[in-house]
């Protein structure tokens, strides 16, 4: 049927100046696009007050709770969230690793491997996902057949392969760059190959530091790192960067990135530039951080983990400066997203929800503002507000049904009942959990921290 109509539900459609309202009908137009399909809202209003088509489909949302689909802002599909010996492996395992990648086989298992990931997020009730740097190109094949129809999928904005230099964080599967004009052709390149957004990682990381204090430290240069955004910029696209020190952010401030990934402390004296940055493509400058990243790592046994003494230790750093970096953003009024780095040990594709209850943990922020970093704001750094990140009249149709009312408590974000995706509905959405996880649930931080308080 062209017409399908979300009858009855209570809404929230993701503004910070609306309410959850009750007893609303979505109408929905679909129109096929070639193998896909694409879902407009016609009309969002109380029963009654939206005509229905004769020729429509309606479900019955009697009960439920409907909120716009959520945004993942900072993900990797190359993994599921299992633990991974990648953290303490030798730099031969790694180039081996690498290597087996690249070969015809390696690329087709990758790309199964991250199609599966990418539609359990979607299950989970993330509709849209900005990946932050994956093997090769994948992710842009995976976005294409995705956007063609081939099969299910959240909407996809795609950083492609991400930049690095010698020796530095993401090398594996990064462009490798150590002057500027190095990062321009990287740049270039990556658009070539359909990139929607540059990925720079501008200092170093957890899981391949090999000394306490690595990660976080700046690698890369500030000329460099401007000549990577002036590239980007004249294009249109926007650059955003693995960042966790003060002086990586002071230095990927100054070089006029557009969003700050994961953070540290924020000093005073850098509050004006992130509200006014004449480098950044749009003026300002975005902190996206990713609590989810550093928790379990910092409170799970290396054994758990599969990962080794200095990265445990160095995920505490990290965790504590990306908590006060947000902390200073949210009370000082600088631009927030959200994203969890999707990817790491024990970060799996289907826990987002768990992000809002961090940030409403850590800031005492609403639940309703949490929602609306996860929608609307979102949408706004990825630059598909237009299309998407709010519940209105020509904007697509990405929402999720709940059980359980998310304002009262953002755990109900966890049980979702239908997720609807440009129009594509998906009735019973199930996902396939970690196993692992499972086993060691109640040494994570969630468990510990929240339902031990009954919260």
């Amino acid at each position: 049927m062209q017409y399908l109509a979300l009858a009855r539900g209570n809404l929230f459609d993701g503004r910070l100046e609306s309410e959850l309202q009750p007893d609303v009908t979505v109408l929905i137009k679909r129109t096929a696009q070639g193998d896909a399909v694409a879902g407009t809202i016609e009309a969002v209003g109380p029963a009654g007050a939206v005509p229905i088509p004769a020729d429509c489909e309606v479900v019955d949302l009697a009960g439920k709770y409907v909120v716009p689909g959520l945004i993942n802002a900072h993900v990797h599909l190359f993994g599921d969230g299992k633990p991974t010996p990648l953290g303490s492996a030798s730099e031969g395992m790694l180039d081996l690793m690498k290597r087996l990648l690249s070969t015809r086989l390696g690329r087709a298992y990758l790309k199964r491997r991250m199609k599966r990931n990418a539609q359990t997020a979607l299950n989970a009730g993330v509709t849209t996902m900005r990946t932050a740097g994956d093997f090769g190109y994948l992710d842009i094949a995976i976005r294409d057949d995705i956007a063609a129809g081939k099969y299910p999928g959240p909407r996809l904005v795609a950083a492609g392969r991400s930049i690095c230099v010698t020796g530095g964080h993401g090398a594996l599967m990064a462009h490798i760059i150590d002057d500027p004009w190095a990062g321009r052709r990287a740049v270039r390149d990556s658009l070539r190959h359909g990139s929607d957004v540059i990925k720079i990682l501008s200092t170093g990381g957890v899981m391949d530091a090999k000394r306490l204090g690595e990660a976080g430290r700046a690698q890369m240069t500030v000329e460099e790192i401007a000549a990577i955004c002036d590239e980007a910029h004249r294009g249109g696209y926007k650059v955003m960067t693995h960042c966790e020190s003060t002086l990586g952010i002071r230095e990927a401030l100054a070089g006029g990135v557009d969003s700050i990934e994961h953070g540290a402390p924020i000093p005073e004296d850098l509050i004006p530039l992130f509200k006014d940055n004449p480098r950044a493509l749009n003026g300002y400058t975005t902190v996206v951080s990713t609590i989810s990243a550093p928790m379990d790592l910092c409170e799970l046994g290396t054994e758990v983990l599969k990962i080794t003494e200095v990265v445990q230790q160095n995920s505490e750093i990290i965790r504590d400066g990306v908590i006060s970096g947000l902390k200073t953003a949210i009370e000082t009024g600088i631009s927030v997203g959200m994203g969890t780095d999707a990817s790491v040990p024990f970060v799996p594709q289907y826990e987002f929800w768990r992000e809002l209850v961090y940030y409403q943990h850590f800031t005492g922020m609403s639940s309703k503002r949490a929602i609306n970093i996860a929608t609307e704001q979102n949408a706004k750094l990825l630059g598909i507000d237009e299309t998407s990140g709010t519940l209105e009249p020509g904007k697509s149709v990405d929402l999720i049904v709940l059980e359980a009312d998310p304002l009262a408590d953002l755990a109900a974000l966890e049980h979702v009942v239908h997720v609807v995706y440009r129009g594509n509905v998906i009735g019973c959405p199930t996902y396939e959990k970690v196993k692992a996880l499972e086993e060691h649930a109640a040494g994570r931080f969630y468990e510990k921290t929240f339902v031990a308080k009954g919260a």
